[in-house]
């Protein structure tokens, strides 16, 4: 077992020489080789991510494993991820957020057709009621006498 605070021990597990861990970081070899006395906690977290513990990161993480060997990400259940299904992602969720929307908006007009159908149903005194206290169902009037068109109701 690897001790999570020993940065040596990461930064061997992750395969990286000390040269590359200071490359890696962008700092000089004198740096790191004071890091590795006195690691920084940035500098642990980082390399047990390099080993594939990503719980480093985040503790939402904790128990998914990443292996840079077969380039495949495991969950806390083991299940693997391929890079080609985790770079589909995006494209399947904003799939099913516009596949939503399209329910939604056929939802919407199922409502709206069936209300009409409903309004077809009705008795001829109900229509009259919905045809009265219903403005936006009342036809427009017209008082101007320049207008020949006549104005039909449902009573007529």
């Amino acid at each position: 077992m690897i001790d999570p605070n020993h940065l040596p021990s990461l930064r061997l597990s992750a395969g990286y020489t000390v040269e590359d861990a200071a490359e890696l970081c962008g700092v000089s070899l004198k740096t790191w080789r004071r890091y590795e006395e006195k690691p920084p906690a940035w500098a642990l977290v980082m390399f047990r991510a390099l080993m594939g513990d990503l719980g480093a990161i985040s503790p939402a993480w904790n128990g998914w494993t990443l292996s840079r060997k077969l380039g495949k990400l495991y969950d806390d259940n083991n299940d693997e991820y391929k890079p080609s299904y985790l770079r589909s992602f995006w494209f399947r969720n904003q799939q099913a957020s516009n596949y939503r929307g399209t329910i939604r908006e056929l939802k919407q007009q199922v409502d709206r057709l069936t209300h009409e159908i409903n309004k077809m149903k009705a008795t001829p005194s109900e229509a009259a009621n919905d045809y009265y206290f219903n403005q936006s169902a009342r036809p427009p009037r017209t008082n101007s006498p320049e207008s020949n068109s006549t104005v039909t109701t449902p009573f007529d």
